[in-house]
């Protein structure tokens, strides 16, 4: 507290946006007593392929920061040695196997299926649907979704008693699950539209952002046409836009 010498506010419309303005004001601030929310330099995560027999096979990828998100994947991890250690205890917690999963080299049954570890799949005692569904089950709660758009949306935030100089409706600027600011107009909104340079991603914007269109707390506008779009998330739609 003796080292705080100004205190600035900036009023929101809601909770979304000013959650959004936080996370990237530590991203660009660095606040010492705040480690939790930095940003990584680099990060790993898991993508998902199927093998000849139909096992699912997680495989270690660079995750780039920057570009379309056109597929799912699974977890982001400060390093490739934490992810592999990451699915070795998956496997170990809910008897997987590392064999037909292909991060455990050889033929034949596990060594921990002689254990009483795996269940079987690599003994053909599982098939590739069950052991597919429980890996699924279980990578899903870190499972970092394909950008469910054509496009930018605009997300909008509304509060029902504003007080004095705070806004009333904020409209959010997502691409590719980045967040690029917030706009007191869908007008204003799409004019920066006009400047829009590649986004980052930022894991917890993605968590907010995610959270927000799934629990259906905002509505979506399309920025180009200004109307308002399906949301994907709460309907079970693929694609709107």
């Amino acid at each position: 507290m003796s080292q705080v010498f100004r205190i600035d506010c900036e009023l929101t419309a809601g909770e979304i946006g000013a959650l959004l303005t936080e996370n990237a004001a530590i991203k660009t601030e660095v606040p010492l007593f705040n480690r939790r929310q930095r940003r990584l330099r680099k990060l790993w995560t898991i993508m998902l392929s199927a093998s000849k027999s139909g096992f699912l096979q997680p495989t270690a990828v660079d995750f780039a920061p920057a570009g379309a998100r056109s597929t799912d994947t699974f977890g982001l991890y400060a390093n490739k040695h934490r992810l592999i250690t990451s699915l070795q205890n998956l496997a170990r917690d809910h008897a997987l196997c590392l064999r037909v999963m292909g991060i455990d080299r050889g033929t034949g049954p596990c060594f921990q299926h002689q254990l009483g570890r795996c269940d079987g799949a690599c003994a053909g005692e599982e098939s590739a649907v069950s052991h597919n569904t429980r890996l699924l089950d279980q990578l899903s709660q870190q499972r970092i979704a394909a950008w469910p758009f054509d496009g930018p949306v605009l997300l909008s935030e509304r509060t029902i008693r504003p007080a004095e100089h705070q806004p009333e409706e904020q409209f959010h600027l997502v691409d590719q699950w980045a967040w690029f600011g917030s706009f007191n107009s869908a007008e204003s909104a799409a004019d920066a539209l006009q400047s829009l340079g590649p986004g980052t991603f930022d894991r917890d914007a993605y968590r907010l952002i995610y959270s927000a269109i799934f629990r259906g707390r905002v509505s979506l506008i399309d920025p180009h046409r200004q109307v308002e779009i399906v949301n994907p998330l709460l309907s079970g739609v693929k694609h709107a836009s």
